[in-house]
């Protein structure tokens, strides 16, 4: 796997920082360049252009006056601390870098971004708290859903270390996906790999494997079993093999978005989409 360009999503949130280092010494180990990027939500523009627009901070219940002019200069002040951290990062892990701001729609301008890389590396959430486990974002649950690239969601304190879990439901989409998620597995830190099978029965799961191991030419790999009604299970699973990275294959970007948030916010560990 060649990966020339790692394109990462910069924001104040302590969750954009872990993906940003997890971003930096991937580069330095595939000798990439770094990308950084933050957007500038124009959303957030037009509604401080609005004469009652107010900004609510905990604990003061009215809130205080904002307008356009004190928002643009927040987001410039916001820009050159992104730029310093994406130096500080990528000096630390000896790599090319650079750094653009895009004003736009956040999802429409990621998505972009990720058409520029081989891989773009987000934050799970745009939370600003230093917690692990928080609910995935809903941006970050849009691009896993219905992104043609390769997206890495991190969150605070994870980091990409142990083996991968690979989850894998046999369809043919899945099927052109394995080859690409294996090779993430063994880009991810050369760990034997576990493949987590869509399967209601052990019988089901042995027809499944058949076909598979003759796809994997022998590779030294673990089989696992989940039932398709309990997707909950994944959180479960990797936790139980002490897996550093889930890596997704097929079947769970077919459920509704909506859904995503809720089970990927059980996952301990970051979750990566796989591309063709």
């Amino acid at each position: 796997m060649n990966i020339r360009r790692i394109a990462v999503g910069i924001n104040a949130s302590s969750h954009s920082v872990a993906a940003l280092q997890t971003a930096a010494l991937l580069a330095a180990r595939q000798r990439a360049e770094l990308m950084g990027l933050l957007v500038e939500d124009i959303d957030l523009l037009h509604l401080a252009a609005l004469p009652f627009a107010r900004e609510m901070i905990y604990p003061v219940a009215l809130g205080q006056a904002v307008d356009a002019h004190s928002m643009e200069r927040r987001l410039q002040a916001l820009a050159e601390n992104a730029r310093d951290t994406v130096s500080r990062e990528a000096i630390k892990a000896r790599v090319h870098w650079s750094f653009r701001v895009r004003r736009g729609q956040v999802l429409q301008e990621l998505r972009a971004a990720a058409a520029e890389a081989d891989l773009l590396v987000i934050g799970r959430a745009s939370h600003l708290e230093k917690r692990k486990r928080v609910r995935l974002g809903t941006t970050a649950a849009q691009l896993l859903a219905g992104s043609p690239r390769p997206i890495l969601t991190v969150s605070y304190g994870e980091t990409c270390s142990g083996p991968s879990l690979i989850v894998w439901d046999g369809s043919p989409d899945s099927a052109r996906k394995i080859q690409p998620a294996l090779e993430w597995a063994q880009l991810f830190g050369g760990h034997t790999p576990t493949l987590l099978l869509w399967a209601s029965s052990r019988e089901e799961l042995d027809e499944l494997k058949q076909p598979f191991e003759a796809t994997i030419g022998g590779k030294d790999i673990h089989f696992r079993r989940c039932a398709p009604t309990e997707v909950r299970g994944i959180g479960r699973i990797a936790h139980e093999e002490q897996a550093g990275l889930v890596i997704l294959a097929g079947t769970p970007l077919e459920r509704p978005p909506e859904e995503l948030p809720d089970w990927l916010g059980k996952i301990d560990c970051p979750v990566l989409l796989a591309t063709e």
